[in-house]
């Protein structure tokens, strides 16, 4: 049964992993550990399957200028899911439950 829940420092590794197998590469994996360890995380989920990280989000925090006013925000980047379990609605569920727990923190969402 899957589940999804806050990302700890444990995850690291299997987050590691699922950014890598999903994207086939290891840009986004680099990613998640600069945002994370910069202190811009602001949302990181994990969706795991029988005890198995198998999903991964992260929403980090950005600046957005509009008629010369700084505004904060959210944006996400990345979202992965191990290949064997796409089209299984785990990207769904982590963006659906992010979207909970951000608007829960205070964070506007458009």
């Amino acid at each position: 049964m899957m589940s999804i829940r806050a990302a700890t420092p444990r995850d690291r590794e299997a987050i590691r992993l699922v950014e890598e197998h999903a994207f086939g590469q290891q840009a986004e994996a680099g990613l998640v550990d600069a945002l994370v360890t910069g202190g811009d995380a602001v949302a990181e989920l994990v969706a795991e399957e029988d005890g198995q990280v198998v999903g991964h989000i992260l929403f980090s925090r950005l600046f957005v200028q509009n008629g010369g006013k700084t505004f904060a925000a959210v944006a996400l980047a990345p979202l992965a899911v191990e290949p064997s379990f796409h089209g299984s609605g785990i990207g769904g569920a982590l963006i659906r439950e992010a979207h909970i727990r951000l608007r829960d923190a205070g964070e506007t969402l458009a």
